[in-house]
Formats: structure tokens, sequence, C-alpha cells
């Protein structure tokens, strides 16, 4: 068995390992690009990493604003959320403005829309819903047709220059108003006013930023 010295064997992996980088990136450019055409997504200019599940049915419609950038998976983002951003609009439209990012993120617009501003920060595994999934009703959540068509829908927004951080869920219903940046691991029920910071399960104003 041959035997590397630990210059050779660093110099090794980093050849492999630019490889393999440089071979993906360029398959998720190709995958990503049809993946975008075959949704009927509207974009302009957009920088994407790695390739985002997409789904667009029924009266769904997803824009992206100018200077989208979107990150999938640990290469393109090693905060530790090792997943694909999943968009899906499901008889809902996903609006983004311009200039807004977001890393290893799930927006799911099930029957109303999600509409989020321009300067936009979406941390890593941030989670949007408009949906509940399921009925409230213990009843209609035993058929599988009953439970998804009794699931209540509301449309979310976040306002321009808002900070959403890691492993944040926005739940349907709320408005984020612009400015505002909501902690970590936050789960937001209820509306948020702009110019705050806000956190906690469930979310609630801990500041306001003029004051």
């Amino acid at each position: 068995m041959i035997k590397l010295n630990k210059h050779l064997m660093r110099h090794l992996y980093l050849f492999i390992h630019n490889f393999i980088y440089r071979a993906g990136r360029l398959l998720s450019i190709i995958h990503t690009k049809y993946r975008l055409k075959g949704n009927g997504v509207i974009y302009q200019n957009y920088r994407i990493v790695g390739t985002p599940y997409i789904d667009v049915s029924g009266r769904g419609k997803i824009v992206f604003g100018r200077n989208f950038c979107m990150n999938n998976g640990m290469m393109a983002n090693q905060i530790g959320f090792n997943t694909p951003c999943v968009l899906r609009a499901v008889n809902g439209s996903i609006i983004i403005g311009d200039n807004t990012g977001m890393s290893q993120t799930t927006l799911i617009a099930k029957g109303a829309d999600i509409l989020i501003g321009n300067h936009v920060k979406l941390g890593g595994g941030v989670k949007v819903y408009t949906t509940d999934f399921h009925s409230l009703d213990h009843i209609s959540r035993r058929s599988p047709k009953t439970d998804i068509d009794g699931s209540a829908c509301k449309s979310v927004c976040i306002g321009d220059d808002c900070f959403i951080g890691a492993g944040v869920i926005i739940l349907k219903g709320v408005k984020i108003g612009a400015r505002s940046i909501i902690g970590s691991g936050s789960v937001v029920a209820k509306d948020i006013p702009s110019d705050c910071i806000a956190a906690g399960n469930p979310c609630k104003v801990i500041k306001m930023l003029n004051q």
C-alpha cells in the first residue's frame, strides 16, 4: 500500500474536492435553468448555488426580482442546514423583490400568496407557510381529502429590508413590517411591526430599533 505524506495528501484532497465542486456547480446551473423554465418561473438576473426544488401547479406563480440570490445545501452555505431550497406555489404565488437572498429556505404558497420585499435576507433553514396543511377539525382529519381541503390558508408578507434569522418558522397570515429583525429559531404566528427586533416561541417584540 502506497503511503502519502501529509503535504501530498492535502494537495490530492484539494484537487478532488475542487473537481467535484466545479463539476457539480456546472450540472446544477444547467439543472436549475431547466427547472425554472419548466415551472414558468419569471426571473431576471440571479445567482443560484446548488439545485432548488421548485413546483408550480394550479394557479400558482413564482417571480424573482433583480439580483436574486439562493443557496442550496451545505456546499453553498455551511450554517448546518444540508437541504435545498423548496419553493412550492400551489394555487398561490411566491413574489420576491429585488436584491433578496435566501439559504436552504422553504416557501410553501398553498391557496394564498407569499410576498417578500426588497433587500430581504432569509437565514439558513427559514420556513414560510401559508397553510396549516391539515384541518383543525378532528373529524375532517380522518379522511385525506377532507383533511387537506379543510386546511386554512392565508397570505404571508415580509417587508423590505427585513432580516429573518436561521431556523425561523413563519406561519400563515403573518405580516412582518419593513426593516424588522426576527431572532433565530423563532416561531412567528402573529404580525410583527416595522423597525423592531422580535424573537421567541411565540415570537414577540423585544425592542424597537429607533428607541
